[in-house]
């Protein structure tokens, strides 16, 4: 097995000839040959491959990031889908829903993968991809905003611990200095008969001080950087609070008024007028004004429309 993943299967060279042979695999096909091949083939332009016979291009070929072939295909695959099939759970009415959504997205990732009902189904993901081309590019830059928040997020918290190594290394300079500093302070002191313990009570009390700024520095520090974060943060739940508040639009922005005509109150129509004085109809919340919307809108539908006459 070991030498077959080590052999070319178009020119059946091998490592043990060729240790420096590189193996190329094309998204097309998965099936791998030798940088060599490659170039003798795909040259002059596109070629068969020479083991499955699909049109291949030169361009397309890349280096394997996995040993085996499956699991590239698998990670290629799931990853491209993930582009195109990137709803989130808020996107549906309940979780149900949701469930059902992700079972379909593994159903259509396992054909492609195992290869069942390729042309049917790539035909479904093209469909989809038609259909929801808006919802996907929202989607997509959405989580793109989200992965650079991360990062910069992660950068603060990074920055924030290299400020604290720093300061730390710092202090274990200082501490070092004043450990010498302590030493002789109280050979001089015993030198010269001054009062030990006094001194001692006075090197640990600047001690217990430079301890604490270090503390209250290294604080500073952290909360600063979280400051950061949560500003972050709220100036991006704001700007989700601000989109959550926009109106929604059934009509995009169009407005439902017309110039072409006015609606009024009353009109002497003989067919609505026993329908006025149904309890029933207007018992149940019915507007005889909406009736007479409804049969002007008709009526004049499309003649605002502006038309292009066709040249011969």
């Amino acid at each position: 097995m070991s030498e077959e993943l080590e052999r070319c299967p178009v020119c059946q060279s091998d490592r043990y000839l060729n240790p420096n042979m590189k193996f190329l695999v094309n998204p097309e096909c998965y099936h791998k040959m030798c940088e060599s091949c490659v170039a003798r083939i795909f040259t002059l332009g596109p070629a068969p491959c020479p083991i499955c016979g699909r049109q291949l291009r030169r361009n397309k070929f890349r280096a394997q990031t996995f040993s085996d072939v499956h699991i590239e295909k698998e990670v290629d695959t799931r990853r491209r889908l993930a582009k195109i099939f990137n709803r989130l759970e808020e996107d549906f009415d309940n979780l149900e829903a949701y469930n059902d959504y992700l079972e379909e997205v593994e159903m259509t990732t396992f054909n492609l993968i195992q290869g069942v009902d390729i042309e049917k189904t790539e035909r479904k993901v093209k469909a989809y991809e038609s259909v929801n081309k808006s919802a996907i590019t929202v989607n997509n830059l959405k989580e793109a905003a989200e992965l650079a928040e991360a990062q910069e997020i992660e950068r603060l918290q990074r920055q924030a611990r290299e400020e604290q190594a720093k300061i730390a290394q710092e202090a274990l300079v200082q501490e070092q200095m004043e450990k010498e500093e302590r030493a002789a302070e109280l050979l001089s002191a015993m030198t010269s008969g001054a009062d030990v313990d006094k001194v001692k009570d006075e090197i640990m009390k600047n001690s217990r001080k430079r301890i604490e700024a270090q503390k209250r520095e290294a604080e500073e520090v952290m909360n600063r950087s979280m400051k950061q974060i949560r500003a972050q943060r709220k100036d991006r739940l704001q700007a989700l609070k601000q989109e959550a508040l926009t109106p929604f639009s059934p009509l995009q922005g169009w407005g439902t008024k017309t110039d072409l005509y006015e609606v009024q109150e009353d009109y002497d129509d003989p067919f609505l007028t026993n329908l006025k004085r149904d309890k029933a109809f207007t018992g149940g919340g019915g507007k005889i004004v909406d009736i007479y919307e409804r049969a002007l809108f008709e009526a004049f539908a499309s003649l605002s429309t502006a038309t292009t006459r066709a040249s011969a």
